[in-house]
């Protein structure tokens, strides 16, 4: 098994989310993540250091949302 395969996995256990959970929370579409998770595709270097950080530090996954949220209001 690949090390993003791994590292997608990790994430969406440790935050119990669905795939498309995992793409809303990283700002992408779903087939992007599924390509990711296949191994289609690549993750991009900031994808793979975004999930590190949130799996590092789950103050850090409630702050990420909180961003995004605020994000979406503009």
């Amino acid at each position: 098994m690949n090390a993003q395969k791994i590292l997608l996995r990790k994430f969406r256990s440790q935050y119990n989310l669905t795939w498309l959970g995992v793409a809303k929370t990283l700002g992408v579409a779903l087939p992007t993540v599924e390509a990711w998770h296949s191994g289609r595709n690549p993750m991009p270097f900031m994808g793979r250091g975004i999930l590190k950080l949130l799996l590092a530090d789950p103050a850090m996954a409630t702050w990420f949302r909180e961003l995004q949220a605020e994000e979406k209001e503009y």
